[in-house]
C-alpha cells in the first residue's frame, strides 16, 4: 500500500475500503457493488478499479477478495490483495491502439489493391474494344 499508493499501513488496516479517500466516486460504487454481490463463503472473481495515490496519480488495481469467516460461519471480514497492473493496461491499451492502426491501413490497402485490380480490368476492357 505505502509504495503503491503511499499511505501507510496503519492508514488503512482495519478501515472499510469504501470509506478510504484513495478511491474515486466510480471505484466506490464498484467496491459497494461487488461486495453486495459476494455469496457467503464462495470467492469473488477478480476485478479491476481505479486508486488515486496521495500525489494524485490514478493507479489501476486488481482486486482478488476472500471472505475472512469465523468459527460459526460468519463473515467477519474480508482479505484483499490487491496487485497494481497500471503498465499492463497501458500496454494493452497501447497494443490496442496499434491494432486499430493496422486495420486502418489494412482496409485502406486492400481497397487500393482492389481499385487498382479493377482500373486494370477497365483499361483491358478498353483496350479490347479500341482493338475491334
Amino acid at each position: 500500500v505505502y509504495e503503491t499508493l503511499g499511505y501507510k499501513p496503519e492508514e488503512v488496516m482495519g478501515k472499510n475500503i469504501t470509506g478510504l479517500e484513495f478511491l474515486s466516486e466510480k471505484s466506490r460504487r464498484i467496491v459497494t457493488e461487488k461486495f453486495s454481490q459476494r455469496i457467503p463463503g464462495v470467492e469473488m472473481s477478480p476485478y479491476e478499479i481505479e486508486f488515486i495515490t496521495k500525489e494524485g496519480k490514478t493507479v489501476i488495481g486488481r482486486i482478488h477478495t476472500s471472505p475472512i469467516i469465523d468459527n460459526n460461519g460468519k463473515i467477519v471480514g474480508d482479505l484483499a490483495v490487491i496487485v497494481d497492473v497500471t503498465e499492463l493496461r497501458n500496454m494493452q491499451d497501447d497494443l490496442e491502439d496499434k491494432i486499430h492502426q493496422l486495420e486502418v491501413f489494412h482496409r485502406v490497402a486492400v481497397d487500393r489493391e482492389l481499385k487498382i485490380k479493377e482500373l486494370k480490368e477497365r483499361v483491358k476492357e478498353l483496350e479490347g474494344k479500341n482493338a475491334s
